[in-house]
């Protein structure tokens, strides 16, 4: 099952908002409202990126107990990257 959560963010600012995490679900529903400023409607994208909780979890414990090379961290990030 997963558990997921959506990154809202106006590109290219540190403009962001995070939803509830939705677990034990591979159909999330989220109703949730957010207010970001926006600038310029024409230019500015929105972007949603998903993510699953406990894969985002796994990279950020390996981070805590682990100091690894630049080049084992490109392995494991680009592993990470095969599982979505």
């Amino acid at each position: 099952m997963g558990n997921a959560y959506v990154k809202i963010q106006i590109a290219n600012t540190f403009m962001a908002k995070t939803t509830r995490t939705k677990m034990n679900t591979f159909v999330p529903e989220w109703n949730e409202h957010f207010k970001l400023m926006v600038h310029d409607p024409k230019s500015q994208l929105l972007e949603l990126h998903v993510y699953d909780w406990e894969k985002v979890w796994f990279l950020l414990s390996h981070l805590k107990k682990n100091s690894l090379t630049l080049f084992q961290w490109k392995l494991v990030i680009a592993q990470f990257h095969k599982t979505f």
